[in-house]
C-alpha cells in the first residue's frame, strides 16, 4: 500500500525530476523511487528484461524472485494520465507494445528513445486491493497481460483484452512494490 500512496502522491512531491535528470520538466515527471511490477497471478513473479539486456527489441517476461536492475522499472508521467515505464537497466529503454499494435498477443519489448509514441506510453488503472491494469495508451481497453495466465518462470509478458474488460483476470492485474526504502 505505501508504494501506491507514493504513486499518487508524485505531484506533490519536491523532488520530482525531469527524465533527463534536469530541473522539473512540466511535461515529463519522473516519479520517485524505483519498483517491482509484480503479478497478481503469484507472490514475487514480476515484470522482467530477458537475459538483462537493454536493448530495441529485448522482450519482456515473467521472472522472480529477485529485484535486480532487469526487474526494476522507473515511473515517468508524461501526461493526460500516463506513464512511460522505464527500464531500471538503462535509461531512455522503456516497456514497448511491438510495431506499435494493439492487438491481442502483441508481445511487449524494450524500445529505446520515442517517450511520444504511444506504443511507450501506458495507464494505470486501479482495480482493487492496491492493485492496477496497465492499459496501453494505443487503444482503450488493452492491458499488459501474462500469455495464457501462466505463472511459471519466463512466461511471456503480451497485450490481452481486446475482447472483455479483463478485470476478474489476475493475469492483468499488478502490484508496485517500491524496492528502493531500505
Amino acid at each position: 500500500m505505501l508504494a501506491v500512496a507514493i504513486l499518487f502522491s508524485w505531484i506533490a512531491s519536491s523532488e520530482l525530476m525531469s527524465r533527463e535528470g534536469k530541473a522539473l520538466d512540466t511535461e515529463r515527471k519522473r516519479v520517485q523511487g524505483e519498483y517491482l511490477i509484480e503479478s497478481a497471478l503469484k507472490p514475487g513473479m514480476v515484470l522482467d528484461v530477458t537475459d538483462a539486456k537493454a536493448e530495441d527489441l529485448s522482450l519482456i517476461q515473467l521472472a522472480g524472485p529477485g529485484d535486480q536492475p532487469n526487474r526494476r522499472w522507473k515511473l515517468y508521467h508524461v501526461g493526460d494520465g500516463q506513464f512511460v515505464i522505464e527500464t531500471a537497466l538503462k535509461e531512455g529503454y522503456d516497456l514497448d507494445a511491438r510495431d506499435a499494435k494493439s492487438d491481442d498477443g502483441t508481445l511487449i519489448q524494450l524500445g529505446g528513445g520515442g517517450v511520444d509514441q504511444q506504443n511507450r506510453r501506458w495507464r494505470l488503472v486501479p482495480v482493487s486491493n492496491g492493485e492496477y491494469m496497465i492499459e496501453t495508451a494505443l487503444m482503450k481497453g488493452v492491458f499488459l497481460d501474462v500469455k495464457d495466465a501462466s505463472s511459471e518462470n519466463l512466461a511471456t509478458i503480451q497485450l490481452g483484452g481486446s475482447n472483455d474488460d479483463g478485470r476478474d483476470q489476475p493475469n492483468r492485474r499488478w502490484r508496485l512494490l517500491r524496492v528502493d526504502l531500505k
